[in-house]
Parts: C-alpha cells; structure tokens; sequence
C-alpha cells in the first residue's frame, strides 16, 4: 500500500495487528498519531476489498469536521465520499459511504434508524470516554451499531 506520510513503527504494528483482529483498540497517547493508523487500517481494508467499505466513524462534534479533514489529508478518498452529519445534514438523505457523526446525535432514535439501516462494515469510536457508561442511550446505541460491523 502506498504511503502519502511515512507511518511511526507503532502505527505499522497497529496495521498488522489489524491484519489478524478484526477488533482493536489504539491506546496511543495523546498526538502520537490515533487517527492515522485508524485511516491507515481502513484503507488496507478497502484496498483488501477492493472498494470503499461502508464506513461509520463516531466521536464528539469538535472532532467532526477534523477527522473530514484528516481522511482527505492521509488518503486519496474523493470529498464526496465523506459526509460529515450535522444536525442540519442528518435530515438529508445520504449515499457517501463515510459518514462521521456525533455521540449526542445516536440518542435521536430516527437517526439512530438511519445509521442501522446504513449497516457499517467498519465502525470507529473516537474519545471513547464518552460512551464508558453500560447504561446510557448512546453507549447502548454504540453497541447496536457495532454488532453490525465486521471491523471495530
């Protein structure tokens, strides 16, 4: 796989291991490069499949529009592609196979419909601090949405 920015060793270690676990958790510190070794696992997987998988990224709004940002930056994945669902745009109908929403919007249950219907193939938790409680709507929502996906 071509590289646009050369991975840290941890970043390739968290590729291979990818490679065998379809479920994984990266525990790196804070700025050591998360969100490049998440978009580096998902482009070996749609290289892998040979398309762009039906992809659900979720964390909090602050990180919405910088994880667009970074899927452009670290991948050739067209902007169309993306769609970043707001409050505004949740109510569109969407055929981006990426799609990035918020925490708080998993406790709309009408959207949370939307997004079971969408059946995520890969599916990312981002700040998962945020849905730490067993007994919370959205973490309950979270759950639901990851029985769907073969990747995590």
């Amino acid at each position: 796989m071509e590289y646009f920015v050369k991975p840290y060793k941890h970043q390739e270690l968290a590729l291979e291991l990818s490679r065998k676990h379809p479920n994984l958790a990266l525990l790196f510190a804070l700025g050591t490069g998360k969100t490049g070794a998440a978009i580096l696992i998902m482009r070996d997987k749609y290289n892998t499949e040979r398309r762009i998988m039906r992809t659900l990224i979720i964390g909090p709004v602050s990180i919405l529009y910088g994880w667009r940002n970074e899927l452009l930056k670290f991948s050739r994945i067209p902007d169309q592609m993306i769609a970043v669902l707001t409050a505004k745009e949740r109510k569109k109908e969407h055929k981006e196979p990426i799609r990035i929403v918020n925490y708080d919007a998993l406790v709309k249950k009408d959207f949370l419909e939307i997004l079971l219907e969408f059946k995520p193939e890969i599916i990312v938790f981002d700040e998962t601090q945020l849905i730490k409680n067993p007994t919370a709507k959205r973490t309950k929502a979270c759950i639901a949405l990851s029985k769907l996906a073969s990747f995590r």
